[in-house]
């Protein structure tokens, strides 16, 4: 019973709310006013130092924070694949089924890998920390952004809507 006292109170809000918002429409409507909607772009600066802390966790995820979603793509397959290779092959080594020398050669190709693997990862710290510099300065370079300017007006009758692009 309670259950249904509490779910009718809250219809008769909702029902008057709609009917309130309602009588505020009409009379919105009947003043003539100017709406100025402006549409503005805020950007935000890039951390260096997050930029290469997130790379360094997870390979690409500081080109990803720059906004380079292919080059974090491609940090991230590419750094995965030769720890992956670097581990496979370190698994075959240990492989007694295996003759020695081909141990042999998959404990030095798994080194190989791993250093490899290693150099792209660092690499990737730095570059990522390179690519928040970049960003930011052309953050500041670029002072004439483009600018959407989007306007609507409501004079009684007539509705207008103006769209303006600033260079």
């Amino acid at each position: 019973m309670i259950k249904k006292i509490t779910i009718g109170i809250c219809v008769i809000f909702i029902v008057f709310c709609q009917a309130q918002t309602e009588t505020d429409d009409t009379q919105l409507i009947n003043k003539p006013q100017e709406i100025k909607i402006i549409k503005t772009k805020i950007i935000v600066p890039k951390d260096p130092v997050l930029s290469g802390l997130l790379a360094a966790q997870l390979p690409g995820v500081g080109h990803i924070y720059c906004r380079k979603w292919i080059k974090g793509a491609i940090f991230l397959v590419g750094t995965a694949s030769l720890y992956g290779i670097a581990n496979e092959c370190n698994k075959r080594a240990g492989d007694d089924s295996l003759s020695q020398e081909e141990r042999d050669q998959n404990a030095a190709l798994a080194g190989v890998l791993g250093i490899a693997g290693l150099t792209v990862h660092i690499w990737n710290v730095i570059d990522a920390i390179n690519m928040a510099e970049r960003y930011n300065r052309r953050l500041l370079e670029d002072n004439s952004q483009e600018i959407m300017r989007i306007n609507f007006r409501y004079n009684g009758d007539k509705v207008s809507l103006g769209l303006a692009k600033s260079f």
